[in-house]
């Protein structure tokens, strides 16, 4: 191993670390290794068995579509002993990942082409996924995709306006909150109804 360097920008729940190995010839390769979350992440052997499964199904359909699955999704590393995650002597979990060699990835978007990109990207992704056995994931956060609830608490939210941040979004955005998301979100309730 050559060096070991945290990543702030590769992780905000997960401790994340870039490290690096170099061959003999001095070949270079970047690796991702994790220490998972275990305040957010109750059971990580159940989250690392939903990553796994999701993986392992996305590399079989970019193969069958002539991609590239080295490229296309992540490439979960095992430990020596055939898991994909690592306990060390403090119960804590790791996991690693190959290092997917030049890339770019954005926090804030202001390039139309880019957003366009990002949208395209992750339709393709929901697409490759849509018939994919749901009921084999495991709930790693409770209530975490229950968008009913999260609309909820994001309505009571901007009622309450604890920090005093309604006025400055609307200021910047011209975006009234709730009613917009409020007529959003009974349009996406309708579609999922019709076609669910």
């Amino acid at each position: 191993m050559k060096q070991i360097d945290p990543v702030d920008e590769y992780g905000h729940i997960n401790d994340t670390y870039r490290v690096t190995f170099e061959n003999e010839q001095g070949v270079k390769k970047h690796y991702i290794l994790q220490q998972t979350n275990k305040s957010i992440f109750k059971n990580p052997v159940e989250l690392m068995e939903n990553i796994v499964g999701v993986t392992e199904f996305l590399k079989r359909k970019i193969s069958a579509n002539g991609g590239n699955p080295e490229r296309e999704t992540l490439k979960v590393i095992p430990a020596k002993d055939g898991k994909p995650y690592y306990v060390d002597s403090e119960g804590e979990y790791w996991r690693a990942y190959v290092f997917i060699e030049n890339t770019v990835s954005y926090d804030l978007i202001d390039n139309p082409e880019i957003l366009y990109e990002s949208g395209l990207a992750f339709g393709r992704f929901q697409s490759m996924l849509a018939d994919y056995p749901a009921k084999t994931l495991h709930e790693t956060i409770p209530g975490f995709h229950d968008t009913r609830e999260r609309f909820e608490i994001f309505k009571k939210a901007v009622e309450e306006d604890v920090c005093s941040r309604v006025d400055l979004v609307r200021a910047r955005t011209q975006f009234k909150l709730v009613s917009d998301m409020e007529h959003k979100w009974k349009v996406m309730e309708n579609i999922v109804k019709k076609y669910m």
